[in-house]
């Protein structure tokens, strides 16, 4: 039984890191001006207190374009985020403050389980 609780504890403790690890490295979101091929004309992406983006441009090919972008760089970083979670690798981009995080998760052996596949 005290085995059930400390493992639960243990996880519900693991839950709440990795929710602070995820909301505190949010990316910059103002003042960064990015060069991106295939552009006709300058195009302003802005987002509102909720992360949400607006974007404005002079055509709709420039719009679809810079829509692309956002959604690509959103998706990158949650693959990589989930990969190195799996693996129990988040401290080698979060620092010390993963570690936890990540002897957890590499005690549940999940990165052994996918690899037997």
């Amino acid at each position: 039984m005290k085995w059930l609780i400390g493992s639960f504890l243990i996880g519900l403790g693991a839950l709440a890191g990795l929710y602070s690890l995820i909301l505190g490295p949010l990316p910059e979101r103002s003042g960064t001006q990015l060069e991106l091929d295939g552009l006709g004309a300058e195009v302003q992406v802005l987002y509102d207190e909720r992360g949400i983006p607006s974007i404005h441009a002079q055509s709709e090919d420039d719009a679809y374009r810079a829509l692309g972008f956002i959604q690509a760089q959103h998706r990158l970083f949650h693959m990589d985020l989930n990969r190195r979670l799996g693996c129990g690798r988040l401290a080698e981009i979060f620092g010390e403050r993963a570690v936890g995080v990540d002897s957890y998760f590499r005690t549940l052996g999940i990165r052994e389980f996918a690899r037997t596949k």
